[in-house]
């Protein structure tokens, strides 16, 4: 059996206060048959300094040194650079668990994967992480279909909905060779890679689940994405309908989509009207009768029976998930 190998592929913008942690990780590993390509996105901190002491000590790290054109500009300077069997992309802020490689390789060698879904877990200031034993992961089968919903569809329950971080799946580097990131995206552009890889992967592909979560993901508050709701749920309206576009019509993952694309509709007509703000209330009345049945009553009821209803389920809804998001504490 060939000894199997990956290439990591990590883009680096200012990050000097986790760098070192993370290459930590990375080194560390329990699998050592691995490339690093960071690629710093012209970094004004020490993060350059850092990178080339640690390629300096460890000949698998290769640096490439670029003006500042933004993560996935960064990203596809390494892809172009990879030269191993399976890519795992990488934020250099986060880390990986001793083990995640060693394990990646064990399911690989049991299922012939070609694309390795996995688990991850969000570190806050006082996360324990506990190290990941292989006899208690599971891991299982799904088809090509299901592995376009992990990426987008968070209301299906038949498989784990990991979203689009590209940093939660393995992919075999020979599916990679025309799929690179658009330029033109300043949000999203990972869920655009994963529906461009998508649409050119085999209907055979072999695509494997597991609920082992081997990525240590650090979860910060210094993203757009992460600050303002309203224009991140418009940002993802006009997203969803660029990936609809990718689709026919009659083809279940159109329907898909349409579905998604109506839900972040809702979302932002609930922000709006916790707002008060009533100008969207009929327009999304009339497109939430027309989908009655489609979906849950229970998800359109408060929009049907009035505004005043509408707005009293939305400003709750809303209250609650601030309460959430308040209990959590961040890193920074």
């Amino acid at each position: 059996m060939s000894t199997i190998s990956f290439s990591i592929v990590m883009p680096v913008y200012n990050v000097e206060k986790y760098l070192s942690a993370c290459l930590n990780s990375i080194c560390s590993q329990t699998y050592p048959h691995f490339e690093l390509i960071a690629v710093n996105d012209g970094s004004s901190d020490k993060s350059l300094e850092i990178l080339n002491e640690y390629a300096r000590n460890d000949k698998r790290i290769k640096v490439i040194n670029s003006v500042n054109q933004g993560v996935s500009a960064a990203r596809n300077l390494a892809l172009d650079q990879i030269n191993n069997d399976y890519v795992l992309m990488f934020d250099s802020d986060d880390l990986l668990q001793k083990n995640s490689l060693e394990l990646l390789v064990n399911i690989i060698n049991k299922t012939q994967a070609d694309i390795v879904c996995f688990d991850y877990q969000k570190l806050y200031r006082h996360t324990e992480v506990k190290e990941i034993i292989e006899s208690h992961i599971n891991t299982k089968k799904i088809s090509k279909l299901n592995f376009f919903r992990s990426v987008f569809d968070r209301s299906e329950k038949s498989v784990r909905y990991l979203g689009g971080y590209v940093w939660v799946r393995a992919v075999k580097s020979n599916l990679l060779k025309k799929c690179r990131f658009d330029l033109n995206l300043k949000c999203y552009e990972d869920e655009d890679f994963f529906a461009k890889l998508y649409l050119t992967l085999p209907e055979n592909t072999n695509i494997v689940l597991t609920d082992a979560k081997l990525y240590l993901y650090r979860k910060r508050l210094t993203s757009l994405i992460n600050t303002d709701r309203a224009i991140r749920l418009k940002m993802l309206y006009k997203f969803q309908r660029k990936v609809m576009n990718y689709f026919q019509k009659s083809t279940a993952e159109y329907s898909l989509m349409d579905d998604c694309r109506f839900n972040t509709l809702a979302k932002l007509v609930q922000h709006h009207l916790s707002l008060h703000k009533k100008s969207c209330y009929r327009l999304f009345k009339k497109i939430a009768w027309q989908r009655k049945d489609k979906l849950p009553l229970k998800n359109l009821l408060p929009f049907l029976l009035g505004y005043y209803i509408a707005v009293k389920y939305s400003v709750r809804r809303t209250r609650k998930a601030q309460e959430a998001k308040n209990l959590k504490t961040h890193w920074e």
